[in-house]
Protein backbone atom coordinates (compact mmCIF):
# COMPACT_ATOMS: atom_id res chain seq x y z
CA UNK A 1 0.00 0.00 0.00
CA UNK A 2 1.30 3.34 -0.06
CA UNK A 3 3.35 5.29 2.20
CA UNK A 4 0.50 7.11 3.79
CA UNK A 5 -2.93 7.46 6.23
CA UNK A 6 -5.95 6.09 5.15
CA UNK A 7 -8.79 8.20 6.23
CA UNK A 8 -10.85 5.58 8.72
CA UNK A 9 -7.02 3.86 10.09
CA UNK A 10 -6.30 4.30 13.18
CA UNK A 11 -3.29 6.63 13.57
CA UNK A 12 -0.54 4.53 15.52
CA UNK A 13 -1.76 1.45 13.71
CA UNK A 14 -1.36 3.52 10.63
CA UNK A 15 1.82 4.16 11.32
CA UNK A 16 3.30 0.56 12.06
CA UNK A 17 1.68 -0.30 8.99
CA UNK A 18 3.90 2.06 6.33
CA UNK A 19 6.76 1.20 8.37
CA UNK A 20 6.34 -2.57 8.37
CA UNK A 21 5.35 -1.93 4.52
CA UNK A 22 8.74 -0.93 4.03
CA UNK A 23 10.96 -3.49 5.67
CA UNK A 24 8.90 -5.66 4.04
CA UNK A 25 10.17 -4.24 1.11
CA UNK A 26 13.88 -4.32 1.93
CA UNK A 27 13.68 -7.61 2.79
CA UNK A 28 12.00 -8.12 -0.71
CA UNK A 29 14.33 -6.19 -2.59
CA UNK A 30 17.41 -7.82 -0.97
CA UNK A 31 16.20 -10.86 -1.62
CA UNK A 32 15.40 -10.52 -5.36
CA UNK A 33 18.13 -12.18 -7.34
CA UNK A 34 17.14 -10.20 -10.29
CA UNK A 35 17.75 -6.86 -8.71
CA UNK A 36 21.52 -5.47 -8.66
CA UNK A 37 22.94 -5.76 -5.03
CA UNK A 38 23.72 -2.04 -5.56
CA UNK A 39 20.54 -1.27 -6.29
CA UNK A 40 19.25 -2.84 -3.38
CA UNK A 41 21.57 -1.22 -1.31
CA UNK A 42 20.20 2.24 -2.71
CA UNK A 43 16.38 0.99 -2.11
CA UNK A 44 17.32 0.12 1.53
CA UNK A 45 18.90 2.61 2.44
CA UNK A 46 15.93 5.05 0.96
CA UNK A 47 13.26 2.92 2.97
CA UNK A 48 15.52 3.69 6.14
CA UNK A 49 15.50 7.08 5.38
CA UNK A 50 11.25 7.01 5.18
CA UNK A 51 11.07 4.92 8.63
CA UNK A 52 12.69 7.49 9.83
CA UNK A 53 10.75 9.79 8.86
CA UNK A 54 7.72 8.00 10.08
CA UNK A 55 9.14 8.05 13.27
CA UNK A 56 9.76 11.78 13.86
CA UNK A 57 5.96 12.01 13.71
CA UNK A 58 5.24 10.38 16.82
CA UNK A 59 8.85 11.59 18.47
CA UNK A 60 7.12 14.11 20.87
CA UNK A 61 4.72 11.61 21.95
CA UNK A 62 6.71 8.49 22.42
CA UNK A 63 10.57 9.34 22.72
CA UNK A 64 11.69 6.12 23.43
CA UNK A 65 10.19 4.65 20.85
CA UNK A 66 11.33 7.44 18.41
CA UNK A 67 14.56 7.09 19.80
CA UNK A 68 15.28 3.28 19.69
CA UNK A 69 13.69 2.30 16.10
CA UNK A 70 15.52 5.98 14.93
CA UNK A 71 18.83 4.40 15.84
CA UNK A 72 18.18 0.99 14.53
CA UNK A 73 17.23 2.06 11.45
CA UNK A 74 19.88 4.93 11.01
CA UNK A 75 22.68 2.60 12.12
CA UNK A 76 21.41 0.31 9.11
CA UNK A 77 21.18 2.09 6.66
CA UNK A 78 25.10 3.92 8.01
CA UNK A 79 26.43 0.97 7.66
CA UNK A 80 25.43 0.76 3.41
CA UNK A 81 26.49 4.12 3.08
CA UNK A 82 30.11 3.70 2.15
CA UNK A 83 29.37 1.58 -0.67
CA UNK A 84 28.49 4.44 -2.66
CA UNK A 85 30.65 7.24 -1.61
CA UNK A 86 33.16 6.36 -4.69
CA UNK A 87 30.72 6.37 -7.46
CA UNK A 88 29.08 9.28 -6.54
CA UNK A 89 32.28 10.89 -6.39
CA UNK A 90 32.48 9.89 -10.69
CA UNK A 91 29.02 10.68 -10.92
CA UNK A 92 29.32 14.41 -9.58
CA UNK A 93 32.00 14.58 -11.63
CA UNK A 94 30.41 14.08 -15.08
CA UNK A 95 27.49 15.75 -13.65
CA UNK A 96 29.85 18.54 -14.12
CA UNK A 97 31.66 18.24 -17.02
CA UNK A 98 28.03 18.55 -18.57
CA UNK A 99 27.03 21.12 -17.41
CA UNK A 100 30.19 23.54 -18.71
CA UNK A 101 30.34 21.36 -21.72
CA UNK A 102 29.68 24.25 -24.25
CA UNK A 103 33.08 25.98 -22.01
CA UNK A 104 35.61 23.44 -21.40
CA UNK A 105 37.57 20.98 -22.98
CA UNK A 106 36.73 17.80 -21.32
CA UNK A 107 40.21 16.27 -22.24
CA UNK A 108 41.80 18.53 -20.03
CA UNK A 109 40.29 16.99 -17.07
CA UNK A 110 40.55 13.30 -17.90
CA UNK A 111 43.72 13.49 -15.40
CA UNK A 112 40.79 14.04 -12.65
CA UNK A 113 38.40 11.33 -14.35
CA UNK A 114 40.91 8.85 -14.10
CA UNK A 115 42.05 9.39 -10.63
CA UNK A 116 38.55 9.03 -9.23
CA UNK A 117 37.78 5.51 -11.47
CA UNK A 118 41.43 4.52 -9.73
CA UNK A 119 40.08 5.43 -6.08
CA UNK A 120 36.75 3.70 -6.64
CA UNK A 121 38.42 -0.01 -8.08
CA UNK A 122 40.61 0.74 -4.70
CA UNK A 123 37.60 1.08 -2.43
CA UNK A 124 35.32 -1.66 -4.04
CA UNK A 125 33.97 -3.69 -1.77
CA UNK A 126 34.27 -7.42 -3.45
CA UNK A 127 30.81 -9.27 -4.33
CA UNK A 128 31.43 -11.79 -1.57
CA UNK A 129 31.55 -9.21 1.22
CA UNK A 130 28.82 -7.13 -0.36
CA UNK A 131 26.67 -10.13 -0.07
CA UNK A 132 27.37 -10.91 3.64
CA UNK A 133 26.70 -7.24 4.49
CA UNK A 134 22.61 -7.68 2.40
CA UNK A 135 22.53 -10.67 4.86
CA UNK A 136 23.69 -9.42 7.75
CA UNK A 137 21.59 -6.23 6.94
CA UNK A 138 18.53 -9.30 5.89
CA UNK A 139 18.62 -10.61 9.43
CA UNK A 140 18.58 -7.09 11.02
CA UNK A 141 15.79 -6.11 9.08
CA UNK A 142 13.56 -9.57 9.64
CA UNK A 143 14.39 -8.63 13.95
CA UNK A 144 12.88 -5.37 13.25
CA UNK A 145 9.83 -6.60 11.01
CA UNK A 146 9.06 -8.69 14.39
CA UNK A 147 9.42 -5.89 16.62
CA UNK A 148 7.09 -3.16 14.68
CA UNK A 149 4.22 -5.82 16.48
CA UNK A 150 5.18 -5.08 19.62
CA UNK A 151 5.11 -0.94 19.46
CA UNK A 152 2.26 0.46 21.45
CA UNK A 153 1.69 4.13 19.70
CA UNK A 154 -0.83 6.45 21.87
CA UNK A 155 -3.83 7.43 19.03
CA UNK A 156 -5.24 10.48 19.52
CA UNK A 157 -6.06 11.62 16.05
CA UNK A 158 -3.85 14.24 14.15
CA UNK A 159 -2.93 15.14 17.45
CA UNK A 160 -0.58 12.18 17.82
CA UNK A 161 1.15 13.02 15.19
CA UNK A 162 0.88 17.11 15.23
CA UNK A 163 3.99 18.10 17.26
CA UNK A 164 6.33 15.75 15.21
CA UNK A 165 5.29 17.29 11.88
CA UNK A 166 5.71 20.46 13.15
CA UNK A 167 9.26 19.90 14.73
CA UNK A 168 10.43 18.39 11.54
CA UNK A 169 9.06 21.74 9.50
CA UNK A 170 10.44 23.73 12.48
CA UNK A 171 14.13 22.04 12.30
CA UNK A 172 14.10 22.67 8.65
CA UNK A 173 12.98 26.43 8.69
CA UNK A 174 16.34 26.99 10.62
CA UNK A 175 18.62 24.90 8.57
CA UNK A 176 17.38 27.06 6.09
CA UNK A 177 18.53 30.28 7.43
CA UNK A 178 21.65 28.80 9.28
CA UNK A 179 22.91 26.93 6.15
CA UNK A 180 23.08 30.54 4.15
CA UNK A 181 24.15 32.30 7.21
CA UNK A 182 27.68 30.13 7.89
CA UNK A 183 27.86 28.71 4.33
CA UNK A 184 29.09 25.49 6.13
CA UNK A 185 28.90 21.62 4.32
CA UNK A 186 27.67 20.54 7.43
CA UNK A 187 24.83 22.79 7.82
CA UNK A 188 23.64 22.49 3.89
CA UNK A 189 23.75 19.12 4.83
CA UNK A 190 21.95 18.53 7.78
CA UNK A 191 19.05 21.16 6.09
CA UNK A 192 18.66 18.24 3.01
CA UNK A 193 17.78 15.59 5.61
CA UNK A 194 15.32 17.72 7.17
CA UNK A 195 13.91 19.15 3.87
CA UNK A 196 13.42 14.83 2.94
CA UNK A 197 11.77 14.20 6.45
CA UNK A 198 9.46 16.84 5.33
CA UNK A 199 8.86 15.56 2.19
CA UNK A 200 8.49 12.61 3.09
CA UNK A 201 6.11 12.88 6.13
CA UNK A 202 3.82 15.36 4.17
CA UNK A 203 3.69 12.35 2.01
CA UNK A 204 1.94 10.41 4.36
CA UNK A 205 -1.02 13.12 4.48
CA UNK A 206 -1.28 13.15 0.72
CA UNK A 207 -5.23 11.73 1.40
CA UNK A 208 -5.75 15.24 2.56
CA UNK A 209 -6.01 17.03 -0.55
CA UNK A 210 -3.58 15.22 -3.29
CA UNK A 211 -3.27 18.10 -5.44
CA UNK A 212 -1.84 20.26 -2.63
CA UNK A 213 0.29 17.97 -0.64
CA UNK A 214 1.71 16.47 -4.52
CA UNK A 215 2.91 20.45 -4.97
CA UNK A 216 4.66 20.56 -1.68
CA UNK A 217 5.88 17.30 -1.95
CA UNK A 218 7.74 18.08 -4.91
CA UNK A 219 8.97 21.08 -4.23
CA UNK A 220 10.73 19.35 -1.23
CA UNK A 221 11.87 16.97 -4.22
CA UNK A 222 13.54 19.49 -6.16
CA UNK A 223 14.91 21.34 -2.71
CA UNK A 224 16.76 17.88 -1.83
CA UNK A 225 17.93 17.37 -5.60
CA UNK A 226 19.46 21.13 -5.33
CA UNK A 227 20.70 20.57 -1.84
CA UNK A 228 21.93 17.23 -2.12
CA UNK A 229 24.21 18.10 -6.14
CA UNK A 230 25.55 20.77 -3.89
CA UNK A 231 27.07 18.54 -0.76
CA UNK A 232 28.29 15.91 -3.40
CA UNK A 233 30.13 18.56 -5.00
CA UNK A 234 31.81 19.92 -1.53
CA UNK A 235 32.78 16.58 -1.24
CA UNK A 236 34.55 16.27 -3.94
CA UNK A 237 36.04 19.57 -3.75
CA UNK A 238 37.34 18.36 -0.36
CA UNK A 239 38.54 15.33 -1.87
CA UNK A 240 40.92 16.68 -4.18
CA UNK A 241 42.19 18.77 -1.28
CA UNK A 242 42.66 15.32 0.73
CA UNK A 243 44.21 13.75 -1.91
CA UNK A 244 45.98 16.26 -3.92
CA UNK A 245 48.96 14.49 -5.03
CA UNK A 246 46.37 11.73 -6.92
CA UNK A 247 44.75 14.12 -9.18
CA UNK A 248 47.80 16.08 -11.44
CA UNK A 249 48.95 18.73 -12.68
CA UNK A 250 48.32 21.67 -10.20
CA UNK A 251 46.66 24.34 -12.89
CA UNK A 252 44.27 21.63 -14.14
CA UNK A 253 43.02 21.12 -10.22
CA UNK A 254 42.64 24.78 -9.81
CA UNK A 255 40.21 25.33 -13.30
CA UNK A 256 38.62 22.57 -12.12
CA UNK A 257 37.86 23.49 -8.29
CA UNK A 258 36.54 27.04 -10.38
CA UNK A 259 34.31 25.50 -12.06
CA UNK A 260 32.73 23.53 -8.56
CA UNK A 261 32.50 26.92 -6.71
CA UNK A 262 30.15 28.37 -10.01
CA UNK A 263 28.40 25.45 -10.02
CA UNK A 264 27.66 25.11 -6.50
CA UNK A 265 26.88 29.06 -6.41
CA UNK A 266 24.26 28.17 -9.09
CA UNK A 267 22.67 25.45 -7.03
CA UNK A 268 22.48 27.59 -3.76
CA UNK A 269 21.21 30.69 -5.62
CA UNK A 270 18.61 28.13 -7.18
CA UNK A 271 17.66 26.44 -4.06
CA UNK A 272 17.05 29.80 -2.32
CA UNK A 273 13.61 31.10 -3.52
CA UNK A 274 12.16 27.56 -3.94
CA UNK A 275 13.16 27.14 0.32
CA UNK A 276 11.86 30.05 1.25
CA UNK A 277 8.28 29.61 -0.17
CA UNK A 278 8.58 25.91 1.07
CA UNK A 279 8.86 27.43 4.39
CA UNK A 280 7.02 30.26 4.19
CA UNK A 281 4.89 29.80 6.92
CA UNK A 282 5.05 29.64 10.94
CA UNK A 283 5.31 26.03 12.33
CA UNK A 284 1.95 26.24 13.89
CA UNK A 285 0.46 27.61 11.05
CA UNK A 286 1.06 24.55 9.05
CA UNK A 287 0.42 22.04 11.97
CA UNK A 288 -3.26 24.27 11.97
CA UNK A 289 -3.34 23.88 7.63
CA UNK A 290 -2.71 20.09 8.55
CA UNK A 291 -5.05 19.84 11.04
CA UNK A 292 -8.27 21.20 9.78
CA UNK A 293 -7.68 19.52 6.44
CA UNK A 294 -7.14 15.84 8.81
CA UNK A 295 -10.42 16.78 10.43
CA UNK A 296 -12.68 17.64 6.59
CA UNK A 297 -11.35 14.18 5.10
CA UNK A 298 -11.85 12.16 8.60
Amino acid sequence: MPFRFKRKEDVGEALKRMVGEQVDRAIAEIRDPELDRHTAVHQVRKRCKKIRAALRLVRMENGKLHDRENARFRDLSKRLSGMRDAQTAINTYDALMARFQDRIDRKAFGSIRAALTRRRKRLAIDEGALEALLAETLKDLEQARADIDKWKIKSSGFSTIRAGLQRTYERGRAGLKRSYKTGRLEDFHDWRKRAKYHRYQVSTLRGLWPDMVDRRRHGAMVLGELIGDDHDLALLAQLLKDERESFGNEDVLAMFEALIAERRKELQDKARPLAKRLYAESPKAIGNRFRKLWKVWR
